[in-house]
């Protein structure tokens, strides 16, 4: 068990590991891509991220966990709970985890290669994932397997062992069923969605509702796309490369290792559509275990276009100030559209007239960025503000100037910036969310 359910996340560069699915060989050839050796040190001090669903399809699942655990214990490494995990401690027999109960597994009447768990075996691994929280956060990022939903997170929060918790709200959820008139998938529903351990480690379920008025399933519900808080990394959903698996303010680092034995049934040895990935933060960079890399992708308010501000305190431990919520940077975006199409340049005119009569902050200064998501030409300009006291009123002070060039530059007057869009200016976690006010 551990002392809490939802824990610190490690300080300082991370590397943020997708579901290995008892893929081993892929997992040491991302960590030597990432620039681990094998026992996990990095020279630059990184430290590894793992979003759980160690187990389960791949060859070797004890490798796996062996792997992990030795990671962690030596401090270089911290991991989630996922689905998979969970159903190995709750003793839920799945098709998948087969190699646990030391049983073959048989697909298409095909005998699945993997490593089978002896009594020895199982007893270190439920003991490994007894210690798994099932979340863990800093001030701007948050890790969990499936879905990251606050009043769940505050239930686990007062837990320290999955088990337990998992068991409470199962039987509390099962005694309402008498006084509610519901069918079996209602009732799987229910425990999906009101069970803090299967939410956080499983995600939401619906029922969709057909032609008929009535469905025989129930279905994931894509909650991502939605998300408006600090960056949240999740795995669970196995998305392909190449569709879109976030926001920008969440993102799906499970790019569906765990179907790569299907492939190497097929007689695939290299170059599979199915890959291990980690996301690396800060800097958003995704690398795969094959040791290809790629951006990952822009938040909506940057491919919008136009000259991006941002401005967000340097401190990890910094408090929210008093009247704001869920305050964590902010960013101004001046965006050129169609109307203004005889003016392309006018949101960046705007911008170099002002940007170099701007009031700093005492010990504030400017950075530049090429945005490469975008375009090798465009610019991200951040602005760090060492002490939080003057965050707001900084913010205040900055939008009043950019509205008066606004009005004064472009001759047209800063009074709907929801209608018009060529001004926008939000206040949030990860640069994109809610207004300021």
């Amino acid at each position: 068990m551990t002392s809490s359910l939802i824990q610190p996340l490690f300080d300082g560069p991370l590397d943020i590991v997708g579901d290995v699915h008892g893929e081993i060989d892929p997992l040491r050839s991302l960590m030597r891509h990432l620039g681990y050796d094998d026992n996990g040190q990095h020279p630059d001090e990184r430290r590894l991220i793992f979003v759980g669903d160690l187990t389960d399809r791949g060859p070797d699942s004890p490798a796996v966990v062996n792997l992990v655990q030795r990671l962690i214990e030596t401090g270089r490494a911290q991991c989630v709970l996922g689905n998979h995990d969970l159903n190995l401690l709750l003793g839920h027999r799945k098709p998948d985890n087969s190699w646990f109960f030391g049983e073959e597994l048989l697909e298409d009447g095909e005998l699945v290669p993997q490593v089978l768990a002896d009594e020895a075996i199982r007893q270190q691994v439920l003991a490994f994932l007894r210690t798994l929280p099932t979340a863990l956060q800093r001030g701007d990022l948050r890790v969990v397997h499936a879905y990251w939903h606050d009043e769940m997170i505050g239930i686990a929060r007062e837990s320290s062992d999955a088990v337990s918790l998992y068991a409470e709200h199962h039987d509390l959820i099962e005694g309402s069923f008498p006084a509610l008139d519901l069918d079996d998938i209602d009732q799987g529903l229910e425990h999906q969605n009101r069970n803090p351990v299967e939410k956080l480690t499983s995600g939401p379920e619906e029922r969709p509702v057909q032609a008929s008025g009535k469905t025989r399933n129930e279905r994931r519900v894509i909650w991502w796309n939605d998300y408006q808080d600090t960056f949240c990394v999740f795995g669970h959903y196995s998305i392909p490369d190449g569709e879109t698996r976030g926001n920008g303010a969440s993102f799906c680092v499970d790019y569906g290792v765990g179907k790569r034995w299907a492939e190497r049934r097929k007689g695939k040895s290299r170059k599979f559509n199915s890959k291990l990935a980690s996301l690396r933060w800060p800097e958003r960079v995704v690398v795969f275990d094959e040791g290809t890399t790629k951006t990952a992708s822009a938040p909506s308010w940057i491919r919008e276009g136009g000259v991006v501000f941002d401005v967000h305190p340097v401190m990890r431990d910094w408090q929210l100030p008093s009247d704001a919520t869920q305050l964590h940077s902010f960013h101004v975006t001046l965006i050129g559209r169609k109307v203004f199409l005889e003016q392309q340049n006018a949101m960046a005119k705007v911008w170099e007239a002002v940007r170099p009569t701007l009031p700093l902050p005492p010990q504030a200064k400017w950075d530049a960025s090429v945005n490469q998501a975008v375009d090798e030409d465009r610019k991200t300009w951040f602005l760090h503000i060492v002490n939080q006291d003057e965050f707001r009123s900084y913010v205040q002070e900055l939008t009043s100037i950019l509205a008066h060039a606004f009005t004064q530059l472009i001759g047209r007057d800063f009074t709907n910036p929801e209608a018009d869009r060529y001004f926008h200016m939000s206040v949030a976690n990860n640069r994109g969310g809610d207004p300021l006010g």
